[in-house]
């Protein structure tokens, strides 16, 4: 898990080049400064060893999140890999 206790970009590094394939950053916890401030730890250490396969999952608060019906009036919907999905804060219906 990706935590505050990383501090510099050379503790990402680290990281990616003892194996980590999944960096999980859970942003129920912490401040949004926080959370950027390891998101950004993240990006820069990606750009730094760009031949390092790495995904970053963020686990959001999951009860908290309110979604409405979708503009179908579907009330789920299925993925397949490389679908896309966003997710928008504004009222689109």
């Amino acid at each position: 898990m990706f935590s505050p206790a990383l501090k510099s970009i050379s503790d990402v590094i680290k990281l990616f080049d003892a194996g980590m394939t999944l960096a999980r950053l859970n942003i129920s916890h912490g401040s949004m400064k926080t959370n950027l401030k390891l998101l950004n730890l993240y990006a820069d250490a990606k750009r730094l060893r760009p031949h390092k396969t790495c995904a970053l999952m963020i686990d959001i608060k999951g009860r908290e999140l309110r979604i409405s019906p979708f503009k179908e009036g579907k009330l789920s919907c299925e993925f397949s890999p490389d679908d896309v999905a966003t997710l928008r804060t504004d009222d689109f219906a």
